[in-house]
């Protein structure tokens, strides 16, 4: 068991919306946090003596979540390796995803949420260790392989209903018949964005009818109905049938983000993909400045987002064409910085939303009754942004609760 610890936090952002307080102290017992006061004075009392950490030269944050990744996948700009990680027998894929969760954990990332693959590899893989009573490095859920239409954009991280079937009846089946069970569904109701041409939208994949329909043996089931969906008429279809989250969003529109705050469907805008793309292209390419205008645009939804009260989640598309697992994170935070984000607005995306998308409720915000976890950042907050490559997790929890973190 962990002796009691006393944190001594120069600034506090805990995750909930509210700003940074100053001069905060953070009480800690076998892994959970027991009191959180301000250190003016600093409460050394309690009747047993506590280990006291100084930082009172840092800013403290809950440990991140990124609510959206590909384990499968790397963010390798090689086309060949990019197609050799697709393809049916492929020995290094357990060795890829275990080598992403340490580098998600290196970042401070303690949760992901992964967009699936067709393989069902990330699936299969925490399945396994569940069985030898081991824990993942880092909390996944996943949804197996993701659903698409059939002859549309999808393959690469999916599979179809087959002929006869409607999207509800063939996840019934799937659910039946597997013995492994998704955390979540992954629904595919749009194109990609292009590259070649400025907004362009492609039409929705499933029918309002055929969403409604799913989301309904969703909830049956207990799951989460993660959808990825771009513009205007995909995303307004997917938010009216109750989808829990749109994935991506590129180009919905302000009538869409409306609908997203009054039905509360999370939006996860994955807007570091554009620029990542942009910088992963030759320098000669035209299509550097569609990217880089598709990023404007996001970052200008997102700045509507903020004033219209939608819920926000970070997701990065880790696995994405130069999107690395981990590090990512960081330029997906400065980037809602730059759309108008404050650090603590910012931060709740980072945490909370992804914790309450994953249903962890002991993770997402420093409160007391939750977990220990706490990225630490040097400086105060106005220079968190300068400062995000010196981030440290600092997790009580390993010893004090039996986490077996494999890796």
């Amino acid at each position: 068991m962990n002796p009691p610890r006393l944190l001594m936090a120069g600034w506090l952002i805990d995750g909930t919306g509210r700003k940074a307080q100053q001069r905060m102290c953070i009480g800690i017992r076998n892994g959970w946090i027991d009191f959180i006061r301000s250190c003016d004075p600093i409460p050394i009392h309690e009747g047993e003596p506590r280990e006291i950490l100084d930082w009172s030269a840092a800013t403290l944050l809950p440990a991140w979540i990124d609510s959206h990744v590909h384990l499968a996948m790397s963010g390798t700009t090689n086309l060949d390796e990019r197609q050799a990680q697709l393809a049916d027998e492929d020995p290094k894929r357990i060795h890829r995803i275990e080598r992403h969760l340490k580098a998600h954990r290196r970042w401070g990332i303690v949760a992901v949420r992964d967009g699936g693959d067709r393989h069902q590899s990330v699936l299969r893989y925490c399945r396994d260790l569940t069985a030898q009573g081991i824990h993942p490095l880092v909390h996944v859920a996943t949804p197996g392989a993701a659903w698409h239409a059939q002859g549309r954009y999808g393959q690469l991280i999916g599979r179809s209903p087959a002929a006869g079937k409607t999207l509800a009846q063939a996840i019934e089946s799937d659910w039946n018949d597997s013995p492994y069970k998704p955390d979540h569904l992954k629904i595919v109701q749009s194109g990609l964005n292009s590259l070649t041409r400025f907004a362009h939208q492609t039409a929705p994949q499933f029918s309002r009818s055929e969403l409604r329909e799913t989301v309904s043996l969703a909830r049956r089931l207990g799951l989460p109905v993660m959808t990825h969906a771009n513009g205007e008429v995909p995303v307004s279809i997917a938010a009216d049938a109750g989808c829990t989250s749109i994935e991506h969003g590129f180009f919905m529109g302000r009538e869409a983000l409306k609908v997203l705050a009054e039905r509360e469907v999370v939006w996860v805008p994955t807007v570091g993909t554009m620029k990542a793309y942009a910088e992963s292209l030759p320098s000669d390419s035209p299509q550097i400045s569609i990217a880089q205008k598709t990023l404007d645009h996001q970052l200008n939804q997102l700045y509507d987002a903020k004033r219209f009260g939608v819920r926000i989640a970070m997701g990065t598309d880790s696995g994405s064409m130069g999107v690395h697992h981990g590090r990512s994170f960081l330029e997906e935070f400065r980037l809602f910085l730059e759309s108008g984000h404050a650090v603590h607005e910012a931060s709740a995306a980072a945490s909370r939303i992804g914790a309450e998308l994953l249903g962890l409720g002991h993770l997402g915000t420093i409160e007391v009754g939750k977990a220990a976890v706490f990225l630490r950042i040097p400086g105060p907050p106005e220079t968190v942004a300068a400062q995000l490559d010196h981030v440290a997790l600092e997790d009580f929890r390993e010893s004090a609760n039996g986490y077996t973190l494999r890796g």
